[in-house]
């Protein structure tokens, strides 16, 4: 299981007035299931559905090689990708590309501080495809 968390050191922040569930994203909580409107079964389903778990992968990049060279790879080998280092990051969503982002250090982890997103429609609609 993969969390999201801001590289930043942590500030200190008042208490919530409301009461907030983690969404694994730093500075965007979940909605609590008691903000949940009567609690009607249109909106149990919207919750049950935001509970669903998805691939989210930051891609460094790729390239794409003959099959000769990669039957020579071995311990020490270097493969160049296709991508200028200074390049942002891909975020993927479902393998589909929704974003990007650089990549920082989060404790011993990677982490990804995005510099760009699609809206909430296109990330949405990335989960609902099959991925590439």
């Amino acid at each position: 299981m993969a969390a999201v968390e801001t590289a930043s050191a942590p500030a200190a922040r008042a208490a919530p007035s409301a009461p907030q569930e983690s969404s694994g994203v730093a500075g965007a909580p979940r909605v609590a299931a008691s903000a949940v409107p009567n609690g009607s079964p249109e909106a149990a389903r919207i919750g049950r559905l935001l509970q669903i778990r998805v691939p989210v992968i930051a891609r460094l990049a790729q390239t794409r090689m003959p099959l000769a060279d990669v039957r020579r790879m071995a311990n020490g080998s270097i493969v160049r990708l296709d991508k200028p280092v200074e390049e942002p990051l891909d975020l993927m969503i479902n393998n589909h590309v929704v974003g990007t982002g650089t990549a920082v250090r989060v404790g011993e982890h990677f982490g990804l501080r995005i510099e760009s997103v699609g809206d909430a429609r296109t990330r949405l609609m990335s989960i609902s495809q099959p991925g590439a």
